[in-house]
Formats: structure tokens, C-alpha cells, sequence
């Protein structure tokens, strides 16, 4: 039935991929504990802050005692960036994550409130179910 569909796998993706699996024997992930959402960020705001994005990662959850709990993340701060990039959506900081090493602090830019404040953050592994 699904004949004729095709499926592509960008080079990088699976070069990353195949280096995960032959150093853990899996795939592992970084992991903030948080659930979050895009969401366009005023030019007024985003002048006021000196900042290049026009999106944001609003934060709507913050899992109890996981990294962002304990590096002072709450439910409706902005992310803005990490390690001094950009990030304007919730692929970018995956992307990000995917890269980083689990355990090792990572700077978030946040704006809270109508400040940007920096939150040091060390991801975790990302917990699968099952």
C-alpha cells in the first residue's frame, strides 16, 4: 500500500546518529525537563534587550527537580539563546541539545519577567518510555 514513498535521512543526521550508536550502543539526547512552545517576540521587546531573534522558546512547564528546576527555569520564561546562539524555536535548542554533552553546563539567555538573565543549566539524558 505505501509504495512508491520514499524516505530521505540528511547525511549529517545519520553520520550523528551512527557515532551515537557506536559509542553508547544507543542514541542519547540532552534533556531540560521542560515542555515548551514557539511563540513571536515584539520588536519592541526584542529591541529593548538588544536581541536578533524574532522568536522565542516560551517555557510552559518545568518538570520538578530536573535541570531547568534547578537552574531557576520557570513556566513563562522566554528562551533567547544557548551558549551564545540564537534560538528561536524549539528545533533549534533540540539541535543545540543533540550536541551538547550530556552533563555539561550549558548558558541559556531567558528573558523573565522584562530582563534577559543567563541560567546555567546541566542537561540530563533524556528518559525514554517504556
Amino acid at each position: 500500500m505505501a509504495q512508491g514513498i520514499g524516505f530521505a535521512v540528511p547525511s549529517n543526521t545519520a553520520r550523528w546518529v551512527v557515532s551515537q550508536l557506536l559509542q553508547y550502543g544507543r542514541v542519547r539526547r540532552g534533556f531540560l525537563g521542560i515542555a515548551a512552545r514557539q511563540r513571536p517576540l515584539s520588536r519592541r521587546l526584542a529591541r529593548h534587550l538588544d536581541l536578533v531573534n524574532r522568536h522565542a522558546v516560551e517555557v510552559l512547564q518545568v518538570e520538578a527537580g530536573g535541570p531547568a528546576d534547578q537552574a531557576g527555569l520557570r513556566p513563562e520564561d522566554w528562551i533567547v539563546g544557548a551558549d551564545g546562539v540564537p534560538v528561536e524555536s524549539i528545533d533549534d535548542l533540540h539541535r543545540h541539545l543533540a550536541q551538547w554533552p550530556i552533563g555539561r553546563e550549558l548558558s541559556l539567555m531567558v528573558i523573565q519577567g522584562l530582563e534577559l538573565a543567563e541560567r546555567v543549566v546541566a542537561p540530563g539524558e533524556e528518559r525514554l518510555a517504556g
